[in-house]
């Protein structure tokens, strides 16, 4: 088997995803994957042939409450699947496909609901809560119907599984595992316990042959136990922290996950991970997969993670750049560790050359200021985040504030695009000088430019200087111009013509040869004067919120005489 991948990633609950579950909708005739979510929805998607699913819900079930787990019963003899979701106030509310409104609300728990698994025949269904108790129900109609509760364990119970169709297991928090006939139908009878974890038991897998299963604890451990000697065969060990929940992948491996944002491939035949990998959410509270090449990842961030072997399923760079930041700010450098380091903006990784291979650079985050820590071996990759970050702001031997190598009189933040950026500025500096270096440097839009000016303006209490009134010439506008050249002319020229497509009255809008225009033309007008005079005639009704770059392009001209007396 190839090692799996990150694939593909997508936020889909507002809060923890607890439980997921994989089912054949046999009225459609796909796999469905239904997930269940402490922001108490419940989302259903189709799964595709590649076991791939869109991140586009065909349903959503909206609970009164928060949800813990989910059972699907999907028997072909069903005229709809049911589903059945355990809540955190106790309840379990069943419905009949996929309706909004619940067919049955069942009270059998006095706590949270943690699990709810039903038989093969899809005929008997038991849940475990929180309050030590298993409830046994059986199918009828369409309806549950409460045969008996178990009562034997000492805490909760967190997980259990049919085994054929007279038995259960269960595990449970007091750190045992039992076993129990349930052939009576009126009772549960205790046939076998399996003793050996030192901690709380969460999720059970039974094996293939149902001769055995595997138990996983918060103890970090995993263990093989043959069902019905209670001998433990084998300890699987390489968690390092809680594990919460165990899936099979195939016939030989199978897929734990827990705390510490982890989750790990194993070969059943050796005791030690076969593949570690690792997710950006701290907890991993479920896993399944939906073939031998895919399997998906689920925890407290809400996101919905994909993982494949298949070599025809590749990541694109920027969702593989977002799992990998992602993943940088769950590894915590502490700041004793780079307090030696200067702080450097974004911009700088590609601005300012590094000096060796090794070298090092605190990097302000622009989309949530969080500082990461940068390491160069050919590329810039960020290897970390710095949790307890402590910055002087400013610097008391010039009077300034430190940016990228560089000091300023002002430095702050600006918003754009969802990011945020800081902006250097000094008092002798024209604003608009400032904001247009400002938008190359940063690679934004030029529609940015009037917003910055006004940030600077603002922020900085931006005055400009007085005019010397013994040298006044015919042209004061020297004092105020924009720029006196273009140098990224392609990008003012792309948002021109931007623009220039939203003008939807002809008589006014620009025909294309005149956005051709090439920067020797914009910075000699005087040899396109006429030309230039005729094409503002119909920039001049362009609408009142479409005008701003008209005029930036009129600052550059009225630094012409030629074009001023023309």
């Amino acid at each position: 088997m190839e090692n799996f991948r990150f694939f593909r990633l997508d936020k889909i609950h507002s809060d923890s995803i607890r439980s997921m579950v994989c089912y054949n909708n046999h009225q459609i005739g796909l796999k469905q994957i239904v997930t269940v979510s402490r922001d108490s929805e419940a989302k259903i998607f189709n799964v595709d042939e590649k076991g791939l699913v869109n991140f586009l819900p065909e349903f959503t079930f909206n609970l009164p409450t928060q949800i813990s787990t989910v059972c699907v019963l999907d028997d072909q003899k069903l005229p709809l699947p049911i589903f059945v979701f355990g809540c955190m106030n106790g309840q379990i509310l069943v419905f009949l496909g996929f309706d909004q409104n619940a067919s049955q609300s069942i009270e059998s728990h006095e706590k949270n609901v943690c699990i709810i698994r039903s038989d093969a025949s899809k005929i008997r269904v038991a849940s475990g809560s929180w309050d030590h108790t298993v409830t046994v129900f059986k199918v009828d109609c369409n309806l549950l119907i409460q045969l008996f509760k178990i009562i034997g364990h000492s805490e909760s119970v967190m997980d259990l599984v049919f085994v054929g169709l007279d038995s259960i297991l269960t595990a449970s928090s007091d750190h045992s595992i039992i076993l129990w006939n349930i052939d009576s139908q009126t009772d549960g009878k205790m046939v076998q316990s399996y003793l050996g974890h030192s901690d709380c038991v969460r999720a059970l897998l039974l094996d293939e042959d149902s001769q055995s299963f595997y138990s996983v604890s918060n103890d970090q451990s995993i263990r093989f136990w043959n069902l019905s000697s209670s001998t433990c065969l084998k300890t699987y060990v390489g968690h390092e922290h809680f594990i919460f929940n165990i899936t099979r992948l195939s016939s030989d491996y199978f897929i734990s996950c827990g705390e510490n944002n982890s989750v790990i491939i194993w070969n059943q035949n050796q005791s030690k991970p076969w593949q570690k990998l690792q997710l950006p959410s701290v907890t991993v509270w479920c896993v399944i997969a939906t073939n031998l090449n895919v399997f998906y990842a689920a925890g407290s961030d809400g996101v919905l993670y994909i993982f494949t072997n298949h070599p025809e399923l590749q990541t694109d760079l920027a969702t593989q750049q977002l799992f990998e930041e992602s993943l940088i700010r769950q590894t915590k450098i502490p700041f004793s560790s780079v307090a030696h380091l200067k702080l450097y903006e974004e911009n700088s990784l590609k601005n300012i050359a590094p000096k060796e291979i090794g070298d090092r650079r605190l990097i302000r985050s622009a989309h949530d200021d969080i500082v990461l820590v940068y390491e160069w071996n050919r590329t810039w990759k960020a290897i970390g985040h710095v949790p307890d970050y402590q910055h002087q702001e400013f610097d008391f031997t010039t009077g300034k504030v430190p940016y990228n190598d560089e000091y300023f009189d002002e430095v702050f933040s600006v918003k754009l695009n969802n990011k945020s950026y800081r902006l250097p500025f000094n008092r002798d500096q024209n604003p608009w000088d400032v904001a247009q270096s400002f938008i190359e440097t940063n690679e934004l839009e030029y529609d940015a430019l009037t917003y910055l000016v006004q940030c600077i303006v603002n922020y900085a209490s931006y005055k400009p200087k007085k005019l010397n009134t013994s040298q006044v010439d015919l042209f004061p506008i020297y004092e105020f111009k924009l720029w006196t050249n273009l140098p990224n002319l392609e990008a003012f020229r792309k948002k021109f013509q931007d623009f220039n497509q939203t003008i939807d009255d002809d008589s006014i809008r620009l025909p294309d040869e005149v956005l051709q225009i090439d920067s020797n033309q914009i910075n000699h007008p005087e040899e396109f004067a006429t030309e230039f005079c005729e094409i503002f005639q119909k920039l001049f009704k362009w609408p009142n919120e479409k005008k701003f770059i008209v005029y930036d392009l009129l600052r550059i001209l009225l630094v012409n005489k030629y074009f001023n007396s023309s």
